[in-house]
This record gives structure tokens, sequence and C-alpha cells, in this order.
């Protein structure tokens, strides 16, 4: 796998391959207000990415000092000790976000210490 495809495979090996176990196994939700996707550092990417790619799927979103220098389609230009996410290329990211995906966002929480090295534009 090319390093620019690794969050879109997680996101569909999440979505195709492990969901569907779950689902099968357990009795779960299957509504997004009843999932959550949260994750630290490279998780938190993949919970950003994959989450707000996928509103119809989760509603309650985590980031914990992620890592959003793994995002394939805004990858940063470095600054100093840190990066910048190429804050122009984040609609690339997210295209199906809009001014209605706030009604489906229950929660979206983002934490980044003072001491991470990355910073949110």
């Amino acid at each position: 796998i090319d390093h620019l495809d690794m969050l879109p495979t997680y996101t569909r090996i999440l979505l195709e391959e492990v969901i569907p176990q779950v689902e099968k196994q357990y009795n779960v939700t299957i509504e997004p207000n009843g999932r959550a996707m949260a994750g630290l550092s490279m998780g938190g990417a993949e919970s950003m990415h994959t989450g707000l790619n996928h509103l119809e799927t989760f509603a309650w979103l985590g980031s914990f000092s992620g890592a959003f220098n793994t995002w394939p389609l805004t990858r940063p230009a470095t600054r100093g000790r840190g990066f910048s996410l190429a804050e122009d290329k984040i609609p690339d990211q997210f295209p199906t976000l809009d001014k209605s995906s706030n009604e489906k966002i229950k929660l979206l929480w983002i934490a980044c210490g003072t001491a991470d090295f990355g910073e949110l534009p």
C-alpha cells in the first residue's frame, strides 16, 4: 500500500469489513447517533478523516493530538519544529462537508496540547 492510500484503505476496511462483522456478531446500533469514533495521534487523524467523510455512519467524533500530517490530500508544509496543513486543500479532503453537516454531528472534539508538534489552521 502506498502511503497516500493508507487512510482511504483504513476507511474502506473499517466500513466494508470491520463494522459489518461487528454488526453481525453483536447487538449494536446502526444509527449514526449511536456511533462514535475517536483516537489518539494517527488514530485521531483516522477518526477525523473517516468520520467527517462518513457522517451517515458516525455522529460523535474525537481527535486527541491527531497526526493530521497523515491526511493524503492536505500534506503539510513544514514550519519550524512543526507543520501546518495546506489549508486550501482541506475542502478536497472532505468533499461532502457543507453547512448541513453540522446538523448530523452531535459532537466534534479536537484536542491538541501545547507541546504537540502540529498546528491546526
